[in-house]
């Protein structure tokens, strides 16, 4: 008997851990939910009769700088559904031909501007931005856009004296700028709020609703929220079935919470049946790792290396190549994420920095930039990673394991692979 009883009582907690785990790890991505916006239509946008119809009119008056910006705009359009990169090189090329004439200048700046974003050529999108400030109109379109340049090339205090500088702190963009502002200052309870009063003023813009209530899904996310952020994502593909962002949000959830690559494949193939993103390529290969089918895994992260180091990409992809250097050639990552910091010097492109010196065993130099200009400075859980990675090689097992645990609180956020290495790295 005194044997027992232990024993039922050991059965008994087991069984009440294992209903708390499976509760706790609930499937949210349901096939109900989810597979009549795989088998939606892919109707044409009206996008290339817009640009046939300004073109038409392009070719009675050479110097129409209205006709361009439409075209342009047209054409910005099409490459964020359709992922055409050629799209946006061409809208850059048909503004630049506007740069001459004085008439509408001001929408050519703002439009090369967003442009330069995109493609992230920040410099050029300040350079832009303060043009279209020196011709001295639509002034507060002019310091949103400068406001996001700032963000992006780390000039954090710049970006939020633009912001209040604003008069109306009530609208759509001064709201959402603020979120992305608290956001990067660590206050994501406050980001959220203030995407959610964005989110109201956007009711009656399907297109700019549906922005704001997909970033809220991101940001839901983020924040452990994760039926909250599911919630979001359909009521996003409810106004815009094609939107692939959002897709994008269901894959995640299916693949990081869910642990169901399955599904999560499904939806990231449709996705690429539409809209080519190179990016797609970069989680199929991440998802075939967490399946350990890593010929697969290493074929398709090769694909994507190749497509997105093509010079019609730029910039955009450059954070992807360091870390994928950083694991087959980091020597190249070093170089590449100096050339990075040159162009904007942030903590997450030191953070980049400081990873490639780590691969590369160069673990004093890493350490060294990681505290000069990382610690403290951002608290991304893809950085806060790395930096109890490089705490553990040199040595300082406190820190290492403080940013560890703090890293794996954002375990939904960092996925499967990153998670497995991090409890890897606690263990050892």
């Amino acid at each position: 008997m005194k044997t027992v009883i232990p024993t039922i009582a050991l059965i008994v907690v087991g069984l009440i851990i294992f209903l708390s785990f499976k509760l706790e790890k609930k499937i949210l991505v349901q096939s109900l939910d989810y597979q009549t916006y795989l088998t939606q239509n892919n109707s044409p946008t009206n996008d290339q009769k817009e640009i046939d119809f300004w073109s038409s009119k392009l070719s009675l008056d050479s110097n129409c700088t209205a006709c361009k910006l439409k075209i342009a705009s047209a054409l910005s359009k099409r490459f964020k559904e359709k992922s055409n990169i050629k799209d946006l090189l061409k809208a850059d090329s048909i503004l630049q031909t506007c740069l001459d004439q004085k008439l509408g200048i001001t929408s050519v700046y703002h439009s090369l501007a967003s442009i330069s974003v995109t493609r992230h050529n920040f410099q050029d999108s300040w350079d832009y931005s303060q043009k279209a400030l020196e011709v001295g109109e639509k002034k507060d379109v002019t310091y949103f856009l400068l406001f996001d340049a700032a963000m992006e090339l780390g000039h954090y205090k710049q970006a939020e004296s633009f912001l209040n500088r604003f008069k109306d702190k009530n609208s759509f963009n001064y709201l959402l700028r603020a979120s992305k502002l608290e956001d990067k200052k660590g206050d994501l309870d406050n980001a959220i709020h203030l995407m959610e009063l964005a989110l109201k003023k956007a009711e009656g813009n399907d297109e700019l609703y549906v922005w704001a209530i997909s970033n809220l899904g991101d940001m839901y996310g983020h924040a452990g929220e994760i039926e909250q952020s599911y919630d979001a994502f359909l009521r996003a593909l409810k106004i815009n079935p094609n939107h692939s962002h959002s897709k994008m949000g269901l894959a995640w959830i299916s693949f990081s919470h869910d642990r169901n690559p399955k599904v999560a494949r499904e939806i990231i193939k449709n996705i690429y049946t539409q809209k080519p993103d190179p990016q797609l390529k970069l989680m199929l290969a991440e998802i075939a790792e967490y399946e350990k089918n890593f010929e697969l895994s290493e074929l398709l992260e090769e694909d994507y290396y190749n497509e997105v180091s093509e010079s019609d990409f730029g910039f955009m992809y450059s954070k992807y190549l360091i870390l994928i250097d950083a694991e087959n050639d980091p020597k190249k990552a070093v170089k590449r994420s100096l050339e990075e910091i040159n162009r904007r010097a942030t903590p997450e492109t030191y953070d980049l920095l400081a990873w490639s010196y780590f691969k590369n065993k160069q673990l004093v130099e890493a350490l060294k930039i990681a505290e000069n200009h990382v610690v403290g400075k951002t608290s991304e859980p893809e950085t806060l990673f790395h930096l109890g990675m490089i705490y553990k090689a040199n040595g300082n097992i406190s820190k290492s394991e403080a940013y560890l645990k703090e890293a794996l609180e954002s375990e939904y956020e960092l996925g499967p692979i990153a998670s497995h290495e991090i409890h890897s790295a606690l263990k050892s």
